[in-house]
């Protein structure tokens, strides 16, 4: 799978919805439609029925769905509140800038309250973003991101015994009842707050492994049949742990992947907006505008000037709220090292080193 990653990003990305289902969150399309159901998980069954009662956690999938519904909410408020905070205060300065066509005027002189107004209103909305709905939000991803953690983990920290239970109904469903188990500690314990979430960044530290499941049990020699699944099972795991995320992250990093889209109108009006200033501005200096105007017209032309660069600045802002250009470097990174993860995976020469990656 090393060299389809490495060489087939573009082609990858191209299926325009690289979808986020997987084996815990069904299409778009199916969750919009509320039935309950996940084709990826059916399909995975069919194509791996020996691995179908060990990678089929209902509880899991239910928990799992709740929490990034909540954290796809808080998201989409969060970045809601954020265009509004610089949208106010944009129209807030755009008031300020403006005053020389109407600080003479008798009637109006409440548009220098309304523009202070706007001030106060365009912090309160950023700090309710950043400081509330973004914290909310990450929280609720981490929750989400854990939880797939646990998912792949219980898999592989139990392999053993997930091997020898293949074919055998009983061992079958004490695995997953085991796998029960070990959700409900998860949920008790290691589904955390926004403090946890904070405490984890802060010591720029990644979490022990061993918090979410019990520790590996020993590969040691494998038997006949648990030889027989060995191969299909790493193959899986490179598909749906390590490919998973490459292509979905190729996916950003295309023309048509969400931060790309954003990127690019951002630097549209960026750019629009210098343009037009420089322009206006040359006009200007070559008295080509100002010749003849009275004083109303240069004021006009003033404020429009004024007008263009806090355009500039808004986007900006923006940009610098979304990140766009971090989130795109935070993608090739990740892209790179889900390759580099997926060469070592496939180059370990024994399933005990495969599972330390």
């Amino acid at each position: 799978m090393a060299g389809d990653l490495n060489g087939g990003r573009a082609d990858e990305a191209q299926e325009e919805a690289v979808d986020n289902a997987d084996l815990l969150m069904p299409s778009r399309a199916e969750r919009k439609a509320r039935q309950g159901k996940n084709r990826t998980l059916a399909k995975f069954k069919e194509e791996h029925p020996a691995f179908g009662f060990a990678c089929d956690l209902p509880q899991l999938r239910k928990s799992f769905l709740k929490i990034d519904d909540r954290a796809n909410d808080l998201k989409a408020r969060n970045k809601a509140f954020g265009y509004i905070a610089v949208t106010i205060g944009f129209l807030s300065l755009l008031i300020v800038a403006a005053s020389p066509l109407y600080h003479d005027v008798d009637g109006l002189e409440w548009l220098a309250r309304l523009s202070v107004i706007l001030g106060i209103v365009a912090f309160c909305t950023a700090a309710l973003s950043i400081f509330v709905l973004k914290e909310r939000w990450l929280s609720a991803r981490y929750c989400t991101e854990r939880m797939r953690q646990f998912f792949f983990q219980n898999l592989l920290y139990r392999l053993p015994d997930l091997l020898t239970a293949i074919g055998d109904k009983t061992a079958e469903a004490r695995f997953a009842e085991n796998s029960r188990a070990n959700l409900r500690d998860l949920a008790l314990v290691h589904i955390v707050t926004t403090d946890a979430y904070s405490e984890t960044i802060d010591e720029a530290s990644e979490l022990k492994a061993e918090v979410l499941s019990p520790a590996p049990s020993t590969l040691g020699t494998l038997d006949e049949h648990q030889q027989q699944y060995i191969d299909e099972f790493f193959d899986i795991y490179s598909e749906l742990r390590i490919g998973y995320q490459a292509k979905y992250a190729a996916t950003q990093l295309t023309p048509k992947g969400v931060t790309r889209r954003s990127n690019k109108w951002i630097n549209h009006v960026a750019v629009g907006a210098v343009l037009s200033a420089v322009t206006l501005h040359a006009f200007i200096v070559a008295g080509l505008m100002t010749a003849g105007l009275d004083e109303t017209w240069g004021r006009i032309v003033d404020v429009v000037l004024l007008g263009l660069a806090l355009t500039g600045l808004w986007v900006k802002a923006i940009e610098e709220g979304r990140q766009t250009r971090r989130e795109l470097d935070r993608y090739e990174g990740y892209y790179e090292d889900c390759v580099r993860a997926d060469e070592q995976f496939k180059a370990a020469k024994s399933s005990a080193v495969r599972r330390c990656i």
